[in-house]
């Protein structure tokens, strides 16, 4: 009986792909970048649910989902995926949680022009480095290129140790924070 349950109702985990990588069924996965449609793949899949920043979940046509994907720039995805591999089993479904924030140029020029202002300067230390990233331009979906600007400008501080920075971090921590 087992031998004729493997063979004839096997089902498969219903996978996502993003750029041929499968994210982690569990935690929260960063897309910092635009996905095209044909980068985001569907395995054993037969429905899907998508719900972003919060809302109720809704079904989708599985064939569309990559163009809903594709299409976002600033939302929390929560994707669940089914397959319906035999009517007499119960489905499998996998979820998956993405945080999709792609940054126009005028996010990261924003960015760029307060980096301008705080961190490139003579002598910039970590209060300045804390005021970078309390500018209202380093918010949002260019944080992440705000917080690696930031942990750069860290980085120089903690290997170049000026003495007005009071720099308290070991010098080896600089690698870490480039």
């Amino acid at each position: 009986m087992l031998s004729h349950l493997s063979d004839s109702h096997r089902g498969e985990r219903p996978v996502l792909l993003l750029r041929a990588i499968e994210p982690p069924a569990s935690g929260q996965t960063r897309v910092g970048t635009a996905l095209r449609a044909s980068e985001v793949v569907l395995q054993n899949c037969t429905a899907a649910t998508l719900a972003f920043d919060g809302l109720a979940a809704e079904p989708i046509p599985v064939a569309d989902v990559p163009g809903a994907l594709a299409r976002q720039r600033d939302a929390l995805v929560d994707l669940q995926l089914v397959h319906h591999f035999d009517k007499e089993a119960r489905p499998i479904a996998t979820g998956y949680r993405l945080r999709i924030q792609v940054p126009d140029k005028r996010a990261l020029d924003a960015v760029d022009r307060a980096f301008q202002r705080h961190l490139a300067v003579d002598a910039p230390d970590f209060g300045a480095v804390d005021s970078f990233l309390s500018n209202r331009a380093c918010t949002g979906v260019a944080r992440a290129y705000a917080e690696a600007l930031a942990s750069y400008v860290r980085g120089v501080l903690v290997k170049d140790r000026p003495m007005a920075a009071a720099v308290t971090l070991p010098f080896a921590r600089y690698r870490d924070l480039y």
